[in-house]
């Protein structure tokens, strides 16, 4: 077995967020980025790969694949047709060893806590996108992320990293040699996922690799599709536009200095809460 990698994932992570995760404030954060050929490469390379969906699972483990169909029922039950957000934010339901246990404690009135249901979704993610221990199934992955944006979006949308960095990590574990992610763990499929789930930031992180090109017309190709991202509610998209006028201003227009007034006033009605990285 070896670990799945999620260094280059929490990497681009990096890269999208915390370099204008505090637009409002006087830090700025520069990001360098090698300029490209071709403009809109990695976002079109993140879109390319194909949903999977196998017939059987890598390893047969009989006691790893019902603990995963247990999990499975409970999110059913009691998470994917529920509104996460109305949930306890310090359920009683915190620690547990087994689902008989939590069944127990849910049937004496206990309640389920968000904190729970994210980490089971997660964990769910997880398991049907490697199909180590279940047969990969990315519809069924991109189901839980879809419950998962869609508690972020409604609950906690300044904590963008948090979603990803929490998807990231449920790869964190063995996969096989048999396993075909093992030759291929490019963590492009994992945004790809984050994106057809409907994660508008996900999608603005893999434009944005673009954003900050030293080729005029890339940016100027790319610049709607942030601004779209934007209005439909994206916060990185939000924040990114607000830094990239704000360097326009600087330069002198009129018509830059209202757009950076404009989407700064937005970043603050939007903020972001990250992470600090050492990666």
């Amino acid at each position: 077995m070896k670990n799945f990698k999620t260094s280059l994932l929490l990497s681009t992570l990096l890269l999208a967020t915390s370099s204008y995760a505090e637009t409002t404030n006087n830090e700025e954060i520069e990001v360098e980025v090698n300029t490209r050929d071709q403009c809109g490469y990695y976002y079109r390379e993140t879109l390319s790969h194909p949903l999977i969906k196998r017939d059987a699972a890598v390893t047969i483990d009989k006691e790893a694949a019902k603990l995963i169909q247990l999990k499975r029922q409970f999110a059913d039950k009691y998470i994917m047709n529920a509104d996460i957000a109305t949930f306890s934010e310090t359920g009683s339901i915190s620690d547990y060893d087994s689902y008989a246990q939590m069944q127990d404690l849910i049937d004496r009135g206990h309640v389920i806590p968000q904190e729970v249901a994210v980490k089971e979704l997660i964990s769910l993610f997880g398991y049907y996108y490697l199909g180590e221990y279940v047969p990969k199934d990315d519809y069924q992955a991109i189901a839980y992320l879809e419950k998962l944006v869609e508690y972020y979006d409604h609950a906690r949308p300044e904590y963008v990293d948090e979603l990803i960095l929490g998807v990231a990590m449920s790869l964190d574990g063995g996969i096989s040699k048999a396993n075909p992610l093992w030759r291929n763990d490019d963590p492009t499929q994992v945004f790809n996922l984050l994106i057809k789930a409907g994660s508008l930031d996900t999608e603005v992180m893999m434009i944005d690799e673009d954003f900050d090109s030293s080729d005029a017309d890339c940016v100027k190709n790319v610049l709607p599709k942030i601004e779209a991202l934007a209005n439909q509610g994206s916060r990185l998209a939000i924040h990114r536009l607000a830094k990239h006028y704000k360097k326009l201003s600087a330069k002198g227009t009129e018509a830059d200095n209202e757009k950076m007034m404009y989407w700064q006033q937005k970043a603050e009605e939007n903020p972001l809460i990250g992470i600090k990285w050492s990666i």
